[in-house]
């Protein structure tokens, strides 16, 4: 993988979640990614679950407020938000059907509000839990503040959001 092409390309398009309760109070932190020009992104759901209101920060410092929710999956531990703004950078969804133990990989979080953080590793297993779902275990590091980080591949596609903590 060709890390910094992929970090130039994809960075720009993985936002901080800042997350607060209804006092205004910030409770939490996360990361998330856009996938569409007109403001959708998807993250965990557990990041944003006990908040109020949410505020995506760009790493150019930009904020962008969420408009709302547009769909939760909580057992997939996946949610679908939407930002208001238009004409911004966005991540291709590729599929994680084809995906093989030691593949490269790179991820790009927030660790503790530390956006723009881009590490690298494989995939170190894939794992079929409870039926229908597939885990894909990776060595890359996933601290926490980086749930909802996009998992990327060498061609900047996302194979998976990024989870610090498994709710199995």
């Amino acid at each position: 993988i060709d890390l910094r092409a992929l970090a130039k390309k994809a960075r720009p398009s993985v936002l901080l979640l800042l997350v607060s309760d209804a006092s205004g109070k910030e409770i939490a932190t996360g990361t998330g990614f856009l996938v569409s020009s007109d403001g959708k992104l998807i993250t965990n759901f557990h990041v944003i679950q006990d908040g109020a209101s949410v505020v995506a920060k760009a790493e150019n410092g930009s904020l962008f407020p969420v408009e709302g929710v547009l769909a939760t999956d909580p057992k997939n531990d996946l949610a679908v938000l939407k930002l208001k703004s238009k004409n911004l950078p966005n991540l291709t969804l590729g599929s994680s059907d084809k995906i093989e133990i030691g593949t490269r990989i790179a991820v790009i979080g927030s660790p503790l509000g530390l956006e723009g953080t881009l590490t690298e590793g494989i995939i170190s297993s894939v794992r079929q839990l409870m039926g229908d779902i597939r885990l894909l275990q990776v060595t890359s590091a996933i601290s926490p503040g980086s749930s909802g980080s996009p998992v990327l591949t060498a061609q900047a596609e996302v194979v998976v959001v990024a989870s610090s903590s498994f709710r199995g």
